[in-house]
């Protein structure tokens, strides 16, 4: 985790144009919030895409399995990329609910048993996505999402964001390459060298696409093992933290 104003000030101590032990001036953290949103809207241009794993939470309706999510859908937000992991908060406990593929989704024979739910299956669509619950809601239930989002730009230097391994170290080290000009400068060869490899690392996980080997469970049909297919980048490693 880490706010715009961590990255640049990290930026900054690596060129040495700031004491990392002390604040920023207002000065200072204002340039370089544009510059970093500068540096991940060039990144953009290079299809090099920046990802964030946010928590949100919604209310279910009884009787009702599926919800549209997406800017004006019925859980109004930015459509998310992926589910990465979700669970139900009820009474001061959370009940994890597992996050299943099509595949799986559609060899539950009958969908329409009432209870608090236990998959979940999540189908991003394009303008806005759906998300499917097994069982059905018998009542009002708040689920909490752990999704992946495309983060555009950071909005502010106080907010806390959530990226996945890796994307923090590149972000930070590229940026104090593009800070470094205008405090005069010059980064050493190491810095430049970590910043080239950072990003590298950071494209291969952009066009990556893991398989996780799963065991089905008694709610689903079928036979022995099999992949789900995950798309866009790989979170190795990557966790969202359940409230508590």
């Amino acid at each position: 985790m880490a706010t715009a104003n961590d990255i640049v000030a990290d930026a900054l101590a690596d060129i040495g144009a700031v004491d990392p032990l002390e604040a920023l001036t207002a000065a200072e953290a204002s340039h370089g919030l544009r510059k970093l949103n500068e540096l991940l809207e060039s990144w953009s241009n290079e299809a090099l895409a920046v990802y964030q794993i946010l928590q949100e939470n919604f209310a279910t309706v009884a009787g009702t399995a599926s919800y549209t999510i997406g800017s004006g859908a019925t859980w109004n937000t930015t459509r998310p990329l992926r589910v990465e992991s979700a669970f139900i908060r009820e009474s001061g406990s959370d009940y994890p609910i597992d996050v299943r593929n099509r595949e799986e989704y559609d060899t539950i024979i009958t969908k329409t048993p009432r209870y608090r739910p236990e998959y979940l299956y999540y189908d991003p669509g394009v303008a806005n996505g759906t998300v499917y619950l097994y069982g059905v809601p018998d009542a009002v239930y708040t689920v909490f999402l752990n999704s992946l989002k495309q983060l555009q730009s950071f909005a502010d230097l106080t907010t806390t964001v959530v990226l996945p391994p890796g994307y923090i170290r590149a972000i930070k080290t590229n940026l104090a390459l593009e800070l470094a000009p205008h405090y005069q400068k010059t980064p050493s060869t190491l810095l430049a060298g970590i910043a080239r490899e950072a990003k590298a690392s950071v494209k291969r996980l952009n066009g990556r696409t893991p398989k996780l080997s799963v065991a089905h469970t008694a709610a689903f049909q079928g036979n022995g093992g099999f992949n789900i297919q995950r798309g866009l980048i790989t979170i190795t490693g990557a966790s969202s933290t359940r409230g508590s």
